[in-house]
């Protein structure tokens, strides 16, 4: 398992994002290989026609994965599981993307890590995607403001229980009955990982964005890991940081027709 000081660990980190899009995810709208994954809903969402690349060595492999994205009158996103390298760029630019930004790639050491208590007034403990998908996802809908078919993409059947690639296990915060935030931990032989972590517009900065990802965390402490990794947000990434974690490098995220 990788460690904080591991060598190449940002590098690690985008890779994970696309081991988990490969093994979580689960639609008639995804295509996926060893070496692109890629959703096409036709929503007017940059995450709702989004590619995420594992092979820059192979242009034809950049062409095969983001022509059809290249193609749509409508936003398109890509990320690049690497560094950057010259030729794909050129190639990523040659049908109309443009460098959006860099996901702040994070870990945290977890030998002293202690879950945050959950916020007064609400609980939150393990979802059942069997029975509370559609709640867990509606919640995804209205923290992350994307389109159903996208959230809809996460919880596929029997990952609880893990397999040889990957396990997940999903998380909410509830406000009475209604789920109000988010969260996803995913595990596979070399890092656990935190994602789709969300919560509601009317009940922000009330600590429960912290609450959940600390959730997730203790899951990932509890099978053993000892570091837990993420992908960020910029916005995101202050409260990340204030809860212990380190930047490692940044993904890069191409668009097009963002507006």
């Amino acid at each position: 398992m990788k460690t904080l000081d591991s060598k190449g660990l940002g590098l690690a980190i985008a890779q994970h994002l696309g081991n988990v899009f490969s093994e979580v995810t689960s639609s008639d709208m995804v295509i996926a290989n060893e070496r692109w994954w890629r959703v096409i809903t036709h929503d007017p969402h940059p995450y709702a026609n989004f590619a995420i690349v594992n092979e820059l060595q192979d242009a034809k492999i950049i062409v095969e994965a983001l022509k059809p994205l290249s193609e749509l009158e409508l936003p398109a996103g890509v990320v690049f599981v690497t560094v950057d390298d010259v030729e794909a760029v050129e190639v990523v630019t040659s049908l109309g993307f443009s460098l959006a930004g860099r996901f702040p790639a994070m870990a945290l050491d977890l030998t002293s890590w202690q879950c945050p208590a959950c916020p007064e007034g609400f609980t939150m403990r393990e979802v059942d995607m069997t029975h509370e998908a559609t709640a867990w996802h509606q919640a995804m809908v209205e923290g992350y403001d994307v389109p159903n078919e996208v959230a809809a993409m996460f919880g596929r059947p029997g990952l609880e229980a893990g397999t040889d690639a990957m396990q997940a296990r999903y998380f909410g915060v509830f406000k009475d009955d209604q789920m109000v935030a988010t969260s996803l931990a995913c595990m596979d032989d070399s890092l656990g990982g935190i994602y789709c972590v969300t919560t509601l517009a009317e009940v922000r900065k009330q600590g429960l964005g912290e609450a959940i990802t600390g959730l997730a965390i203790q899951a990932i402490k509890d099978a053993g890991y000892p570091i837990v990794v993420l992908q960020s947000s910029d916005m995101g990434a202050s409260i990340y940081t204030r809860m212990g974690f380190q930047k490692c490098g940044g993904i890069p995220f191409y668009g097009r027709n963002l507006g």
